[in-house]
């Protein structure tokens, strides 16, 4: 039976302004999840308490002019705190079992069940955004697509468990090395996208290497042996006029296929025609 994959400690990269397409939740929402059950009902408990003697004490005395007797306060203050407690506990159970499915659905449609990581549609959703922002601001910024180096071989030797198993270690040791503006994806089989914002070539090559070295840093360890893991990385860097997720895709796929020529476990970055090369 599979393992319920960790959610990455670095994934700080899921704070508001990184929710792509995430619902805003309603004020109520919002108090219930801040402040808890019991205390939401207590509070439209005291709520419906004091609504009740105000209503009545404003119709007997205010309209029509009467007076109230104990048993008429009793029951002003009797009716809505043996009513409101059942009704309001029932509903606002509702609704934080509703708000609940809701991140449940909204994580699973934003993530990645083997690794906990954000999936190919966050990361394509981030991009785009990042590049409008770019355009707009001149903020640089990077794109690394990551490939694990051999691993049909790993398949091949380990089982796809096996595979999983050097995934899931991969992502944990890499995610150390993350800053809080990242967003790390996995994208395909055994590929992985990156996304670093505010950036430049240097500091885009560093955070590179320290993936690189990340991943082979401690080998998996497997009932057939340690398994070594290494993975090659095509980086590319955003210029003014890349208005598609495209191109500036298709310039770091272009860049980890040299890696991977190359003899893999390496990085390399991916030129635009007619750009300089620092």
């Amino acid at each position: 039976m599979p393992q319920t994959p960790p959610r990455p400690a670095a994934h700080s990269t899921e704070a508001a302004a990184d929710r792509i397409d995430a619902p805003t939740p309603g004020v109520l929402t919002v108090l219930l999840l801040r402040w808890g059950l019991a205390a939401m009902v207590l509070l439209i408990t005291l709520g419906s308490v004091a609504v009740s003697i105000l209503i009545a004490a404003g119709l007997t005395y205010g309209v029509f002019g009467g007076s109230m007797g104990l048993s008429a306060w009793v029951i002003t203050i009797a009716t809505p705190a043996l009513i409101a407690p059942v009704m309001t506990w029932l509903t606002l159970r509702l609704v934080l079992q509703l708000e609940r499915a809701r991140a449940d659905l909204d994580h699973a449609v934003h993530h990645d069940p083997l690794t906990g990581l954000h999936n190919r549609r966050y990361f394509m959703q981030a991009l785009q955004q990042q590049i409008r922002d770019a355009a707009q601001t001149g903020v640089p910024f990077a794109v690394a697509i990551i490939d694990v180096d051999n691993f049909k071989a790993i398949n091949d030797r380990h089982g796809h468990l096996g595979g999983d198993a050097v995934l899931r270690q991969l992502v944990q040791q890499c995610c150390a090395h993350l800053r809080a503006s990242d967003v790390f994806a996995r994208i395909g089989g055994e590929e992985f996208a990156l996304l670093l914002r505010d950036i430049d070539r240097a500091q885009a090559l560093q955070c590179a290497e320290r993936f690189r070295l990340a991943a082979q840093a401690q080998p998996v360890a497997m009932p057939q042996g340690p398994q070594p893991v290494t993975i090659s990385i095509g980086l590319a860097l955003f210029q003014q006029g890349m208005h598609h997720v495209d191109r500036l895709l298709r310039l770091a796929d272009q860049a980890l296929y040299v890696a991977k020529r190359n003899g893999k476990n390496r990085i390399e970055i991916g030129v635009a025609a007619g750009a300089e090369v620092a």
